[in-house]
């Protein structure tokens, strides 16, 4: 206001706020938006000044936008800042906290961000704005995350159905995807000339010269990635028949079975019988890949033949095999005894079971056992054999006035064997921690017996310690609670009623602790002198003992003893011994030997003492010298103008 003597009160609206020249908001919010005046006061004077109205905003939200969420190295990637209104904004990019600036792999350009993808680009990249001339700075926005995958993309060819190979007629897709997860690919199949624009390649009934190889070829904009695959297609295989016996020709009431065999997998089909050219319609006497004839009949003759339908993949349909010519014929042989679970001999309690087969029809069947008349029936059975039930056997087939007989047989019958126990080692009393087996032995065929394990009349099982195998029981490492009475008895691992019975006990003993092997000393000295000969020995109660010597934990020998001959002073040394048996050792308390040698030429005076004592000069001379204990043998080397020593201790 011109003139002196001012002062100016500042006013939003009708509200009175300060008084002071300068009306100052440090840091505008949208609460601050209002009509604001001054009023110059002067004494009881004043004036308002023009009404002002200002509007505050908040700042504008900075948001990413891109339709790439995901990309592979080499891709272009672009995103984004984008800010409502068209004031002049200048935009920065962040990727996590670091400060994105342009450079070979990353261009900006106004508000749009571009990466020449590589691997390091992955991450949550976001914007900000500085509005251009004024301090005002939009928050970062929030984070837009950019997955970059492998070198390239994963690409997976799968076949549905997915066999080995598509029969000719079967529908068959190949589908070209992606492993990643990712988008906006375009698909193309390609084989030969053929194209077909779509991931699934559909072949509605596969030809042979629909075999071979198919091309799936993968696009987006830049990019494009091919892999193939083959496709196996092949005519269903042809079935071959057969007569299931060893015979080829057949009597009156004989049983026939024909089978329709297909190589890879007879289960996975169902097969149409055709005699002269004729089906034959389904009953009982068919059965999977096999047709039977319960009671053959001259009608029956004739050309067989077969062909496959595939159970699952129902339209596939194999050709007929070759024709097979089925002869019946009308004479008799002999009846045939029929044998249910043979066995040479049977045991104690055992089920014999004896059938007598002839073919034709009206046939009554008698049993014979050395000539003695027991049963009429087609089926002899014995339900709990003894040993009185052994003989010669043999059936006779009558029809009206006729008869034939059958070959005998003979049936054996005796008890079980009775199986031994018994230590599989040299030695019967075990220390703690040894390994102990045990077998349970049955004469002529371990092999078929499994076997249960008793120790004090309690049935034993497996835990941490004890396990079995075959005719063996196993204490892997032994303890005091491991003593006490064993027995076994076997059970026939195919012929479950036969058990034998529990052998003779066995007692086996673990002691209760382990002790150390001791090591004798023969004419032990504190230490000894060179030359002399130390022997030491090595003891361990009980039997099947090695013994290990071990000098500063070095092997030596395997031996009850260990001697040194003749001492050196390499011999001294912490010497221990190590008793062995099976896998189990124990190591002996350690002993120091000490050797030490005599050295008398002490001096030069002693030296040349013995020079001048030799005969002659320019020659070698021999000293020997003999101490209590020792041998040692000194060799002087003279000559006129000096003199050489040299000691050889042994």
């Amino acid at each position: 206001m011109p003139g002196d003597g001012w002062k100016y009160d500042w006013y939003e609206g009708s509200k009175n706020l300060i008084t002071n020249p300068t009306f100052t908001i440090s840091s505008a919010s949208p609460s601050n938006t209002g009509v604001y005046h001054c009023k110059a006061k002067r004494g009881d004077f004043s004036v308002d000044s023009e009404t002002l109205r200002v509007q505050v905003k908040d700042l504008p939200e900075a948001r990413v936008q891109s339709e790439w969420t995901e990309a592979f190295p080499g891709e272009k990637v672009s995103l984004q800042c984008v800010i409502p209104g068209s004031q002049n904004w200048i935009y920065k990019w962040f990727k996590g906290s670091e400060n994105v600036v342009s450079s070979d792999e990353r261009s900006i350009k106004d508000n749009t961000l571009t990466l020449s993808v590589k691997s390091g680009h992955e991450g949550e990249y976001a914007c900000q704005a500085e509005l251009e001339g004024r301090t005002v700075t939009t928050a970062k926005s929030k984070t837009h995350l950019l997955t970059v995958h492998g070198s390239k993309p994963t690409v997976v060819l799968k076949q549905d159905p997915l066999y080995p190979e598509i029969y000719t007629g079967e529908q068959v897709k190949l589908i070209c995807s992606i492993e990643e997860k990712t988008s906006k690919w375009q698909y193309q199949w390609q084989k030969h000339s053929v194209l077909v624009n779509d991931h699934t390649y559909t072949i509605p009934s596969a030809t042979l010269d629909q075999n071979g190889e198919y091309t799936c070829t993968i696009t987006r904009r830049e990019m494009t990635y091919t892999e193939s695959t083959k496709l196996n297609i092949r005519e269903p295989p042809r079935p071959k028949l057969s007569i299931e016996s060893q015979w080829k020709t057949f009597y009156p009431t004989e049983k026939v079975t024909l089978k329709c065999s297909i190589d890879g997998g007879s289960n996975e089909w169902g097969y149409e019988w055709f005699r002269n050219r004729i089906a034959i319609s389904v009953d009982k006497d068919f059965s999977g890949d096999t047709l039977s004839i319960s009671s053959a009949k001259a009608s029956h003759s004739g050309q067989y033949t077969c062909e496959g339908k595939h159970l699952k993949r129902t339209p596939v349909t194999t050709r007929r095999a070759k024709p097979l010519q089925l002869d019946i014929y009308d004479n008799t042989p002999k009846p045939i005894i029929t044998k249910q679970k043979w066995f040479e001999p049977f045991y104690t309690g055992e089920e014999i079971q004896l059938g007598c087969n002839m073919s034709g029809d009206g046939w009554k069947y008698d049993w014979f056992s050395n000539s003695e008349t027991l049963i009429t029936d087609p089926t002899f059975t014995i339900s709990s054999a003894s040993p009185p039930n052994t003989g010669v056997y043999h059936c006779k087939a009558k029809r009206g006035d006729f008869s034939v007989d059958s070959q005998t047989l003979r049936v054996r019958v005796q008890e079980p064997p009775q199986p031994k126990l018994s230590i599989e080692s040299e030695w019967k009393t075990f220390y703690p921690t040894e390994k102990v087996n045990l077998k349970c032995s049955i004469d002529g065929g371990s092999n078929e017996w499994g076997y249960e394990w008793f120790r004090n009349g309690a049935q034993l099982s497996v835990d941490k310690d004890i396990s079995f195998s075959g005719d063996t029981l196993s204490i892997s490492s032994a303890k005091l609670s491991h003593s006490g009475q064993y027995t076994c008895k076997g059970k026939h691992l195919k012929r479950t009623p036969v058990t034998t019975g529990q052998t003779e006990a066995l007692k086996l003993h673990i002691h209760v602790d382990t002790p150390k092997p001791h090591i004798r000393k023969d004419q032990w000295f504190e230490f000894f002198y060179i030359e002399e000969e130390v022997q030491l020995g090595c003891n361990m109660s009980g039997d099947g003992w090695e013994f290990h010597w071990y000098k500063n934990s070095k092997t030596l020998i395997a031996k009850p003893s260990y001697t040194i001959k003749s001492a050196s002073l390499s011999d001294t040394g912490v010497y221990h011994c190590k008793a062995k048996r099976g896998a189990f050792s124990v190591d002996s308390e350690t002993l120091q030997v000490q050797v030490q040698g005599y050295d008398f030429l002490t001096s030069v005076e002693h030296k040349r003492k013995y020079f001048e004592e030799c005969s002659y000069y320019e020659s070698q001379c021999d000293l020997m010298f003999f101490g209590p204990h020792w041998l040692t043998k000194y060799l002087l080397l003279c000559s006129m103008e000096e003199i050489h020593v040299w000691k050889d201790m042994r």
